[in-house]
């Protein structure tokens, strides 16, 4: 089961290797942003209320059932994450637009980076095979090979 992020974590890779200069986590700009997009959707146009975790299933099929009723909401969540993408890159490209400039690609990982493998956007791109625990495995062999320097 997916879950929600409340994070976005970056860091850069030149030839292959991560670059200790940028690692950087940035609290309260994860995709938990496009569940509550959906949460304050579903209650103003349903007057329903939903977790987040029924948001989430929401974000990965695109349906609501209520009383054996399915609702196709996979307009909204379309919208909502080109909303969230929009946004990500603003935050990013204030932050890093001289960088972007030289990279070929940004690719987007971690829990909440399966929710954009259909992106339109070629500059945006996700890996295909276990996307959600890239950041994850990157953050391990990182440290690992930086205690292993130290120690």
């Amino acid at each position: 089961m997916k879950t929600l992020v409340n994070t976005i974590d970056m860091f850069q890779v030149i030839e292959g290797k991560a670059s200790p200069n940028l690692f950087e986590g940035i609290e309260n700009s994860g995709v938990v942003k496009i569940a509550k997009l959906l949460i304050d959707h579903i209650k103003k146009t349903m007057d329903r209320d939903i977790t987040y975790n029924e948001a989430k299933e929401i974000l990965s099929t695109g349906k609501l059932k209520i009383r054996n009723q399915v609702t196709d909401l996979s307009k909204e969540v379309a919208e909502f994450k080109k909303e969230y993408l929009e946004g990500l890159m603003d935050i990013i490209e204030a932050k890093y637009g001289k960088i972007l400039d030289k990279m070929d690609n940004l690719y987007l990982i971690g829990g909440g980076s399966y929710l954009f493998a259909d992106t339109e956007d070629t500059f945006i791109r996700v890996p295909k095979k276990d996307n959600e625990y890239y950041n994850a495995i990157g953050f391990y062999l990182y440290a690992l090979n930086t205690a292993t320097k130290v120690g």
